[in-house]
């Protein structure tokens, strides 16, 4: 299990470790033999009026569960691709550590804009907040989560949230975000690494060529004027260039520190982009 080293600022420990508690629970799975208890799941219908098919989420939880903390999960598939039921073996383990597991479907990207991928995951917000609980969850304990543009998604909301979010987060119910793996913290710096300026093609599909578009999706530019910062844990793999993941992991997290924010990092370098997720939960893996 990864040593963490303590949060910056002690005001903010109970909920950093918290999430740390958490992910802790996420990497320590891998090298734990399998003996997860029996969960159920149910998927439901959060939005119906979306445009096009309603979109749905699905809801896992262990048998007696009661008052458990919710982890909300957004997957990735940059923008435009990707199912909620990409969850691999992080139901069982989830579950079996005492939490109620929630999957969501979004709309994806050119049915949609990030900006309407935003709206949807407030509205499954709005849905657990109001229904978690006849499923054992508690509706005051709720931590984000998300892999690649789902990471960037969930980062998003937590900084920029709509209606249903920030009502959460100004009663103090998201409890942490977990941002496993993504690089859009800043989206600008992502054009200026490359030799023409422009965003590299899954980029530009998804955030066009608008530089004031790029940063208003962009959560680095957003930590300064949010008013209720949660805690943040930022993973990041070796995928392709690890020190260019790292740096932009780093300077989120120096950015959410400086805002007062608890932030950490897990050093993911020995795994890929897909691995760094695909392995979470699953028994005989070792970090």
């Amino acid at each position: 299990m990864p040593n963490f080293a303590q949060p910056q600022h002690p005001r903010r420990v109970g909920h950093l470790a918290a999430i740390l508690a958490l992910v802790a629970a996420i990497w320590a799975a891998w090298g734990l033999p399998a003996g997860a208890a029996p969960f159920s799941k149910s998927t439901v219908v959060y939005r119906s009026d979306g445009g096009g098919r309603p979109l749905a989420l699905d809801v896992y939880v262990a048998s007696g569960a009661s008052r458990a903390p919710v982890l909300v999960y957004v997957h990735g598939g940059a923008w435009a691709i990707g199912k909620r039921t990409a969850v691999h073996d992080m139901p069982a383990h989830f579950t079996g550590e005492g939490l109620v597991f929630v999957s969501l479907d979004y709309r994806l990207v050119p049915r949609t804009t990030v900006e309407g991928q935003l709206d949807d995951i407030d509205k499954a917000i709005g849905w657990v907040t109001q229904n978690i609980a006849r499923f054992g969850g508690d509706p005051t304990r709720v931590f984000l989560m998300g892999h690649s543009a789902g990471a960037h998604l969930v980062t998003q909301s937590a900084l920029v949230p709509g209606s249903n979010l920030r009502a959460l987060i100004e009663r103090g119910g998201l409890r942490g975000v977990i941002s496993n793996d993504t690089r859009a913290y800043d989206i600008p710096a992502i054009a200026a690494q490359t030799r023409t300026g422009r965003l590299p093609r899954l980029y530009e599909n998804a955030f066009g060529s608008n530089m004031g578009r790029w940063r208003a999706l962009s959560p680095i530019y957003q930590v300064a004027k949010a008013r209720h910062i949660t805690d943040f844990l930022l993973l990041h793999s070796g995928q392709g260039n690890a020190g260019r993941r790292a740096e932009f992991a780093e300077s989120f997290a120096k950015t959410l520190r400086a805002a007062g924010a608890g932030a950490e990092i897990f050093d993911g370098t020995r795994y890929s982009h897909a691995q760094i997720n695909r392995a979470a939960g699953r028994a005989g893996d070792v970090t």
